[in-house]
C-alpha cells in the first residue's frame, strides 16, 4: 500500500471515529445526568451526584408498559425473523433458480435504505391498505427490516 493510500486511510478512520464519539455525545450525557440532582424540573446543569432515578425504573407505569411491550416484539420478531430469513437463505445457496440475483437484490435493499425511511414507506403501506397501525403492524416492520440481516448473515455462513 502507497504512502498515500495508507494517509488517506488513517484519515478516513479518524473521519468516521470523529462522526462515532459525535453521535455518542447525546447518549452519553444522558447517562451522567441520570446520576445528578437537579435543582429544579430542568436537568442542564450537575448539581450533585444521585442514584434517585435509579431507585425504582419502573416508578412510571407507562415505562414499564413500554418496556414488556419491546420485549414481547422484540421475542416475536426474534423467531419469526430468525425462520424466515434462515429459509432464505439457505433457498438462496441451495438452489439455483432464474432471478437469484434480483431476489439477492430485494433481500440487501433494506440494508441499504435507512431505517427512516423504511419505517415511513411500511407506515405509508399500512395507511393505504387501511390497517388499524399498533402491535402487529410494529411487528411486520421490525419483521421486514431484520429478516434481511438473518437472510444475509446465515447466506455468507454457509456459501
Amino acid at each position: 500500500m502507497s504512502t498515500q493510500r495508507r494517509w488517506l486511510s488513517r484519515l478516513l478512520d479518524t473521519y468516521a471515529g470523529l462522526v462515532l464519539v459525535f453521535l455518542f455525545i447525546p447518549i452519553g450525557l444522558m447517562v451522567v445526568f441520570s446520576f445528578n440532582q437537579p435543582r429544579g424540573q430542568r436537568n442542564y446543569e450537575w448539581h450533585r451526584f444521585s442514584l434517585n432515578a435509579w431507585k425504582d425504573p419502573f416508578k412510571y407505569p407507562e415505562l414499564k408498559r413500554a418496556f414488556v411491550k419491546s420485549l414481547e416484539v422484540g421475542g416475536i420478531v426474534t423467531v419469526v425473523a430468525g425462520c424466515l430469513g434462515t429459509l432464505m437463505a439457505l433457498a438462496l445457496v441451495k438452489y439455483r433458480f432464474r432471478g437469484k440475483g434480483f431476489v439477492n437484490t430485494l433481500i440487501v435493499l433494506p440494508l441499504t435504505m435507512p431505517e427512516v425511511v423504511m419505517g415511513f414507506s411500511l407506515l405509508t403501506l399500512f395507511v393505504n391498505l387501511n390497517w388499524d397501525t399498533g402491535f402487529w403492524t410494529i411487528v411486520i416492520a421490525h419483521v421486514m427490516f431484520c429478516v434481511s440481516y438473518v437472510a444475509t448473515k446465515i447466506g455468507r455462513a454457509h456459501v
